[in-house]
C-alpha cells in the first residue's frame, strides 16, 4: 500500500512537471518563398521574442537539385555591428552564425527579419514545396543556436520553412505584350 502511494505520487510529479515545463518564448523561424525555375528566391528568417538576444546560428539542410547558389542578407534586427558568416560545407548544407563584437549593442529588437537566404531555383526543379529544415546536431554543433548579450544560451523553437517551385505548365510564351 505504502509502495503504491510512493508510486503514484511519483507518477504525478512526472505529469506535473512534464505538462508545466516553460516552453520556449523564443523562436526562430525559417519562412517561405515562391518562384518559377531560374527564378532568384529570398527566404525570410525571423525571430520572435528574444528581447535580448545578440547572436545566432542556423545550420540548413535544402534540396540541392531544386536550389542553389545559397547566400545570405542582413534583417532588419541587425545592426552594422553585427557580422554574418555564412558557409556552405557541402551542396544541400547552409551554415549562417550572425554575432557582434564584444560591447556591441543586442540585436535591434525582440522580433522581425534577422536573416534572408537568397537561393537560385534551378532550372531544372520539380514544382511543388521544397522545404528547408535544419541539419541534424553533432557533438560539436547544434542545429541551431541563440545567444543573449551576456553570453547565455537562449532555449527557442525552430520552425522549418521551404521554397514552392512553381510549375511552368500553363503559362503561355507565344502570349506578346507588344508586336
Amino acid at each position: 500500500m505504502k509502495s503504491e502511494k510512493r508510486r503514484s505520487l511519483f507518477v504525478f510529479c512526472l505529469i506535473t512537471l512534464a505538462t508545466s515545463a516553460p516552453i520556449p518564448a523564443q523562436v526562430v523561424q525559417i519562412g517561405a518563398a515562391s518562384g518559377f525555375p531560374g527564378a532568384t528566391v529570398q527566404v525570410p528568417v525571423t525571430l520572435a521574442g528574444a528581447a535580448d538576444a545578440s547572436a545566432a546560428l542556423v545550420r540548413l539542410d535544402y534540396d540541392p537539385f531544386a536550389l542553389a547558389l545559397p547566400s545570405v542578407l542582413p534583417g532588419e534586427l541587425l545592426s552594422p555591428a553585427h557580422a554574418i558568416d555564412a558557409h556552405a560545407p557541402e551542396p544541400g548544407r547552409f551554415n549562417v552564425a550572425v554575432y557582434a563584437a564584444d560591447g556591441a549593442p543586442p540585436l535591434a529588437g525582440p522580433s522581425g527579419t534577422l536573416l534572408i537566404l537568397v537561393f537560385l531555383i534551378s532550372s531544372d526543379a520539380a514544382p511543388g514545396d521544397t522545404p528547408i529544415t535544419l541539419t541534424a546536431a553533432t557533438p560539436a554543433l547544434p542545429t541551431s543556436d541563440l545567444i543573449a548579450a551576456t553570453g547565455a544560451r537562449l532555449g527557442h523553437a525552430v520552425e522549418a520553412g521551404h521554397v514552392t517551385v512553381l510549375s511552368e505548365a500553363g503559362l503561355r510564351s507565344d502570349w506578346l505584350l507588344y508586336e
